[in-house]
């Protein structure tokens, strides 16, 4: 990505946090040979569990030293020993199911089953509630035998609900129904069965927007609001980036039986990046380095596409794309305009933004500001 003003100006002002410039200013990555030092100690016992509860295969590795994620992770422990729902957010990427899992091997459940929906694969309303809830036979079309839900196989167990924000709004009211009750009935059934599950549920979208818009249901989500756990993204981790970096080299290694390390040239880009998409972008960035790399170094050359093509792309709730450099600027300008206290400079920036993309420019201002109180001034009627 190019230094421009708008990347000056942000770097200069006093609110925004500041980052890495260069490789000097790197900590040393984490050495292969104590590679627990990756992990915390609700981490290293989340491994432990996953390993003994599913086998090698399976492997829970939460990586992680800064304090916002140490912190999460301690959290989650406390949460891991009560049967509420759990409600997990966070940025595609970020590492919600791994969070799920780790609930789930810290509870008191872990002999049950754990299942997972991904919601957005079950678009019909019929089809939602009959994985969710099962159903009869001839319920509805292509219904040619009784079958069971997830909630009735996964009894006594963990049900992890993937993406809610895209859950069908007929299985959103039986949802409701089964966490407060504990009861359910089967699609095209008269009869009532009790269920004994622990709902955890993720979603990368506002569900607070959703709710507005009438897209998702208030009541729903104060069922799931019993504990509610962030998982921060990974510009907001410090130097987090190296030791996955690090970690994620370590593990191609054993697995390829080469050791590879990126130069000074590409650790200095890596510095500078915000990850848009997150763990997940991370750990593909790596492999393909690795697999690109010549010889035992990874050059910049190895993996640059992977920031330009997608990379630099922000997705918005609603499904809206804006590259990162195209934000950069209205931010910085946003930035200025708000510490100087000009509101009707503040309404012509975004005036200047799609209102698709108003919630893109709102997170990465967010983010890189971090100060709720500099939103007082911005314009209800641009959502922001």
């Amino acid at each position: 990505m190019n230094k421009t003003a708008a990347d000056i100006a942000l770097r200069n002002d006093p609110r925004v946090p500041a980052r890495p410039l260069g490789f000097p200013h790197l900590p040393p990555p984490v050495p292969t040979a104590s590679v627990d030092g990756a992990f915390s100690e609700v981490a290293l016992r989340v491994r432990a569990l996953a390993a003994d509860t599913w086998g090698a295969p399976r492997v829970v590795e939460m990586v992680g030293q800064h304090p916002s994620y140490v912190g999460l992770l301690a959290k989650l422990q406390k949460v891991a020993a009560y049967d509420e729902p759990v409600l997990i957010s966070g940025e595609s990427g970020s590492g919600k199911e791994s969070l799920a899992q780790a609930i789930y091997l810290l509870g008191s459940r872990r002999a049950k089953p754990y299942v997972v929906v991904n919601c957005p694969q079950y678009q019909d309303g019929n089809l939602t509630v009959s994985e969710l809830f099962g159903h009869t036979r001839g319920s509805f079309t292509g219904a040619t035998t009784d079958r069971k839900g997830c909630f009735e196989t996964g009894n006594g167990g963990v049900i992890f609900l993937d993406e809610i924000a895209d859950l069908h709004m007929s299985a959103q009211v039986m949802l409701l129904r089964a966490l407060a009750s504990g009861e359910f009935q089967p699609l095209g059934s008269d009869s009532t069965r009790s269920v004994n599950v622990r709902v955890v549920a993720a979603t990368n979208r506002a569900l607070e927007q959703l709710i507005v818009a009438q897209q998702f249901r208030h009541d729903l989500f104060l069922r799931l609001h019993y504990f509610m756990l962030r998982v921060p993204p990974l510009r907001e981790r410090g130097d987090d980036w190296l030791v996955l970096l690090d970690f994620r080299l370590f593990r191609l290694r054993q697995k390829y039986g080469v050791a590879k390390k990126f130069s000074r040239d590409a650790l200095d880009r890596l510095a500078a990046y915000h990850w848009p998409g997150n763990v997940r972008q991370l750990n593909s960035l790596a492999t393909s380095g690795y697999a690109m790399a010549e010889g035992d170094t990874i050059r910049l050359a190895d993996f640059e596409t992977q920031l330009d093509v997608g990379g630099g792309v922000m997705v918005g709730a609603n499904g809206s794309a804006f590259f990162y450099d195209q934000a950069v600027p209205i931010v910085a300008n946003l930035v200025l305009a708000l510490r100087d206290g000009v509101p009707r400079a503040v309404t012509d920036i975004l005036a200047m933004v799609d209102p698709a993309s108003t919630d893109i420019v709102t997170r990465l201002l967010r983010d890189l500001v971090g100060a709720g109180a500099l939103f007082a001034d911005v314009p209800s009627d641009r959502g922001v």
